[in-house]
This record gives structure tokens, sequence and C-alpha cells, in this order.
């Protein structure tokens, strides 16, 4: 139930030519970020508006509220930091509806829970893998993001995308997302702005058992026990490798394969990139075994598979029609 300290919002509602006004507009409220919070006043709440001919009127608490105004498959219009009166009637003016889905969200640099203070863009781009719309990315909506941190990308397309927050001087900030037509997708956590630094890495030996170059793959953590990979590519006959604009701040892993693409290393422990420059020297030894394959008395061709699963490691030996291998084995 609404506190009996209460005020009256109303305003006007307008749809594209051809197209009726909705019968009703769901108004959600909440207090604006900051300590000062009225006594009594709930975090959030919402209330359903009906709307006659046009326009809205309908009570909420009397505070200095943000306000969400959304209609049933339109695109959410916002009003921050409204001052209403208790027993007083705010008029929120005149809104034009358009129908469609939108993504909102929050953008922060990294270690300050603070928003950008320069010019943040977050642009919509095309998801990478199997699921990815199939629009391309021109002509997608952008957004600049607000004094708080806040962004709204407008009339988005259906479909898997990527949200992507650029600003000079750091590395962009990126998180999938899937669209359903007509609705509102928010993002649970804020897209986190970080410093770039440099990934230097030297392996040891230089050059997988095949003498051909190691392949690096860094894996940026994306949730629990997730890490996607941000970085996959060969090192040098020398046994080096460097990535320049990783996130500062963020945690990344570590898996080396071999050039045929055999997971041959993988980083037992992920670590938080610090600094401008984080070096490391990882030893990817290998052992030579050899052996033979028999069923019973008989040899067999076969390929046998030498698996560490907690190491995420897999490597196939293929026995010749003498039943007899050999290769090399990671030294784990």
């Amino acid at each position: 139930a609404l506190p009996i300290s209460s005020c009256t919002v109303r305003g006007a509602l307008e749809s594209a030519k051809g197209e009726s006004v909705p019968s009703e507009v769901e108004v959600m409220f909440s207090g604006p970020p900051g300590p000062e919070t009225r006594p009594g006043l709930t975090d959030q709440g919402t209330v359903t508006c009906p709307v006659l001919d046009g326009a809205f009127s309908c009570e909420v608490p009397a505070a200095d509220l943000d306000l969400r105004l959304r209609a049933k498959g339109h695109i959410s219009l916002y009003r921050w930091g409204v001052t209403l009166v208790p027993g007083g009637v705010t008029d929120l003016g005149r809104f034009m509806l358009r129908k469609g889905a939108s993504i909102v969200g929050r953008v922060e640099l990294a270690e300050r829970a603070l928003p950008p203070k320069r010019a943040c863009t977050v642009r919509l781009g095309p998801a990478t893998g199997p699921d990815r719309a199939t629009e391309t990315a021109t002509g997608l909506p952008t957004s600049l993001v607000d004094s708080r941190g806040f962004f709204h990308l407008e009339v988005v397309p259906p479909g898997t995308w990527m949200v992507v927050a650029e600003l000079d001087g750091f590395v962009s900030a990126r998180r999938g997302v899937t669209v359903v037509e007509g609705m509102e997708a928010s993002l649970k956590e804020p897209l986190v702005l970080a410093l770039p630094a440099r990934i230097e890495l030297t392996l040891l030996p230089a050059q997988d058992p095949d003498g051909r170059p190691w392949v690096v793959e860094v894996g940026g953590k994306q949730g629990e026990g997730r890490y996607d990979s941000v970085a996959n590519a060969p090192a040098s006959l020398g046994g080096f490798w460097s990535r320049e604009r990783m996130a500062s701040g963020h945690e990344y892993q570590v898996r080396v394969r071999t050039a045929t693409g055999q997971a041959w290393w993988t980083d037992p422990v992920p670590f938080v990139l610090s600094g401008p420059v984080h070096r490391r020297t990882i030893e990817v030894g290998f052992e030579e075994v050899q052996g033979t394959v028999r069923l019973g008395d008989l040899p067999i061709p076969a390929t046998v598979t030498f698996g560490a699963p907690k190491e995420m490691v897999a490597i196939g030996l293929r026995a010749d029609s003498d039943g007899s291998f050999s290769g090399a084995l990671p030294r784990l």
C-alpha cells in the first residue's frame, strides 16, 4: 500500500501515426542513489496508471524519486530526481511512445564505483558465436552515458548482441545480452572500464614438441568459473608472447596449446592483472613416452588418449598397425 504522504503524477501519451495509445502505463519509482533516503520510503515500487483519452494520472510516494514509465511493447521512458510534494500534483508532460525493445545498464570505472566524467559511449555490436544476430552493426543504436553512469539503447532488434562501452584512455567493456521483441533487457552488473595493461609471457621450452610455435589463449572472467577467450595467438619461435590493452584489475586465465590445437597447459590459479605490465615465465615442458596397444596378445592400431581433467589437458597419440605409439606428454 502507498504511504499516506503521496503525490499525484500525471502526463499525456502519444503514439506514432496509425497506432493506438495503450490503455495503461506502469510507473516504477525508486529513491535516487545516495545516502539520503526519506524515512519509511520503500526502496522501489510500481503502480499501474489507467490511460483515458491519452492522459494518465495516479499516486506515488511524495519524495525525490526516479521514475520509469513503461507501456507494454514500448520503449521505457525515464525521469530522474523528480521532486514530488505531499498532496501535490506533478505534471510530467507529454511522452512520445515508440514500439520496440531496449537495453539499459550502468558504466563504472575500475576500482572506483563512479560513473565516468568524460564523454563515454555505449554501442551495440553483433555477438560472436553461432547465436549471433543476423543484422549487421550498421545503423545500430548508440547511447551516451549520463552523469550517473546510466545508458539506454533504444529500438534494439531482437537477437543476441554485444553491448560495448568505450572511453578514451580505457579498455572497452563488453557484455553479451539477448533481446526479446518489445521487452527491456537490463544488465545486472555494470560495465567496468579499466586502465590498459600489457601481458608478457615467456614459454619454456620455446617451441612445442613438433618444433612449432605454442599457441597462447587468455580467458577473461565473465562469471563464476567461466572464462571467455579475449586473446588467442601463436607465440614467437623464441617462446615470447604479448598482448596490449588488457584490462587492469580484471581476472584472467592463461591456456597454452600446441600448434595443432592440443590443450597442453592451463593456469592452475587465475590471476588478477595489476600494474601496467604483467610478466611471467611459464614452464610447459614435456616428457617423451612410448608403448604398445594390444588386444590380448595381438597388437592393434588405436588412438590412445592421455587426459588430466583437472588441468583440462587431453593428448591423443596414434598407435600404428603394429600397436606401437610414441610421442610427448605435458610435464604436470
